[in-house]
């Protein structure tokens, strides 16, 4: 039994660092296209189209429902419209401020999730309190303007809104009684679709008809 616990911690190790690695390499795949003048919705609804493709085949590999119940769906769509909100603040802040920064100021979510959880009367440990204090010292020491440079204030909230969206889903997620019994993946599977709907709709409301215009 400690074995497998052991194991599947591991994984869970492995799995966060991979999720984490691939999260900061948004930027290098983001810039070329925003040069190339592809709007942020745009961008985002080919991202989350494709990833929902990928998790639906993944989804049926295994041979996993795609049911929702009636008194999930509002839930889901909640937790979809947040999930998406987060990567568009994130994209739009890369317009502003540097992506490494924004980047870095995404991963103030566990401090923003502590604390939304602290109204809801649960409380971290001291462990928890000083990980939240040595992570919030680091994001004001890198946003403290160095010699000339001056940062953007837009692209700092947008940053930080990417964080708390975040963060509202993960609580969100975790704390929710009426998606206890639905998967991650079906999850997962629908706040991505809800999020290329959601690009798409910006995307034409932008005056956007074409979803392609700048890839060449």
């Amino acid at each position: 039994m400690n074995t497998v616990k052991t194991d599947g911690r591991f994984i869970g190790y492995i799995a966060g660092i991979v999720a984490g690695v691939a999260y900061g390499l948004n930027p290098l795949f983001a810039h070329p296209l925003m040069s190339n003048d592809v709007s942020v919705p745009s961008m985002l609804f080919f991202r989350y189209l494709f990833a929902m493709i990928c998790m639906g085949v993944l989804m049926s590999v295994s041979k996993e429902s795609f049911r929702l119940r009636r008194s999930e769906i509002t839930t889901v769509l909640i937790l979809g419209v947040l999930f998406a909100f987060s990567s568009l603040f994130l994209f739009l802040s890369y317009k502003y401020i540097p992506s490494g920064l924004a980047t870095t100021l995404v991963y103030l979510y566990p401090v923003f999730t502590a604390l939304i959880m602290v109204f809801l009367h649960e409380y971290p440990t001291w462990r928890v309190w000083l990980s939240i204090a040595a992570t919030f010292t680091g994001v004001i020491l890198l946003c403290m303007p160095k010699g000339d440079v001056s940062l953007n204030m837009l692209g700092l909230l947008l940053a930080a809104s990417s964080a708390l969206s975040y963060a509202l889903y993960l609580v969100i997620v975790n704390k929710s009684k009426s998606i206890k019994e639905l998967s991650e993946h079906t999850l997962t599977f629908y706040a991505l679709g809800s999020g290329a709907v959601i690009f798409l709709i910006f995307n034409f409301a932008g005056g956007n008809s074409n979803l392609i215009h700048g890839i060449n």
